[in-house]
């Protein structure tokens, strides 16, 4: 049964989903995550929310309110776009707050939309597209939908990033009446619904996270296309909502060894943009976990040897050996990035292993070179090492 010829009831909204999700199995492309990097991305910068503005700073410009119905669109779109043009975050945001609690009909709101459909489609002005969504689904869900439905028809990516922001406002408060709305739009390709499924993910985890990760298991099956970037926008939810130790009980309270496997990953790259000693830190505490990932390892100890190789190299050694092959985890990628940029130093740490963990790298480090898509600065420095101990 297909999500877009269903009507559908709140009881069987996961199954249905769900049946959609699994026709996707079979186009399913490598997991995919955002890249691993020497320190957390910045975060977006917070919308303004309506209650705050009466305390922000008198400075501010106070704009006029906003036309009525009965005012063209041309009124609202140059008053509009003046206030969001402004380049000022915190000002324009509290502005634009303003503007937005002066207006309620449904013609002026369609209005407002017009702006953001034609001048600000980039995502400069990602946190008033919040805001707006915020506050019109806490007025009215059904008035909110109604202007979604109506957004952009004629730009399906415009729509369908209309669709997302609402149904990741709307199952912050009500996951189930966002999946009912989101389950009835036909006009939705396969790709866009993937995209808004993100956003109903997005906001359920905020709702009820325990309850949004057993949703996000029955509809996407092991293999699915999606699941890469549904973990990530999960994982990146618990965090925002309730930190890196929020995260890690969430984890602990997943409701199987199944799951836990599916989100080991996940979680391990999420508490990497909190920071690296967190992230190792976890890792460490899950290094006897049957179901760890070793997928894991292999990238913290390779991350952790550009910042600190001795540390990465002893850390490596320092963990029991994979359940999956007895080896130790990492060593390979912990190693090279040292043996590329110090030789020296390098075999200096190699001389004070033990005669087995001595065997261990230099087993790893032929099959690196042997291998003919490694890249040819590691395959020299490999070369280079193994020579030295002839």
């Amino acid at each position: 049964m297909s999500l877009k010829s269903c009507l559908m009831g709140a009881a069987l909204i996961a199954a249905i989903i769900g049946a959609w999700r699994l026709a996707e199995v079979g186009a399913a492309r490598p997991e995919v995550k955002p890249p691993i990097a020497s320190s957390p991305s910045p975060p977006a910068t917070a919308p303004i929310r309506r209650e705050e503005a009466g305390t922000a700073s008198s400075d501010s410009a106070s704009p006029t309110s906003l036309p009525t119905a009965a005012e063209d669109a041309e009124q609202i779109n140059a008053r509009l776009t003046e206030v969001i043009s402004a380049d000022k975050s915190a000002k324009r945001q509290l502005n634009f707050a303003k503007l937005l609690d002066g207006v309620h009909s449904e013609a002026a709101l369609k209005a407002m939309l017009q702006v953001f459909a034609q001048r600000f489609k980039d995502r400069k002005r990602d946190p008033e597209w919040r805001l707006f969504w915020e506050e019109l689904v806490g007025r009215d869900p059904a008035l909110a939908a109604r202007l979604a439905e109506t957004y952009a028809e004629d730009d399906t990516d415009a729509h369908a990033g209309g669709a997302y922001t609402l149904v990741s406002e709307w199952s912050k408060k009500d996951p189930q009446a966002a999946m009912r709305w989101l389950a009835s739009r036909k006009e939705l390709s396969d790709e866009h619904l993937d995209e808004v499924t993100l956003g109903l993910l997005e906001g359920y985890t905020v709702n009820d996270p325990d309850a949004a990760i057993r949703y996000a298991l029955s509809i996407m099956p092991k293999g699915d296309k999606l699941w890469g970037t549904a973990s990530w926008v999960i994982t990146d939810a618990i965090v925002s909502a309730h930190g890196p130790q929020g995260l890690q009980s969430w984890y602990d309270r997943l409701p199987d060894d199944a799951a836990k496997k599916r989100l080991f990953y996940g979680v391990s790259n999420r508490l990497h943009y909190v920071s690296l000693e967190g992230q190792v830190a976890w890792l460490t505490s899950q290094a006897t976990n049957p179901l760890r990932d070793d997928r894991s390892y292999r990238e913290t100890a390779q991350s952790w040897a550009e910042e600190d190789p001795t540390a990465a190299m002893n850390w490596v050694f320092s963990l029991p050996p994979s359940p999956a092959d007895g080896g130790h985890v990492g060593v390979g990628y912990a190693a090279f990035p040292w043996l590329t940029k110090d030789l020296a130093g390098f075999s200096n740490f190699y001389n004070q292993l033990a005669p087995a963990l001595q065997q261990e790298v230099v087993n790893v480090v032929k099959i690196v070179v042997g291998d003919p898509k490694t890249p040819t600065a590691k395959v020299q420095a490999g070369n280079a090492f193994l020579n030295s101990l002839k």
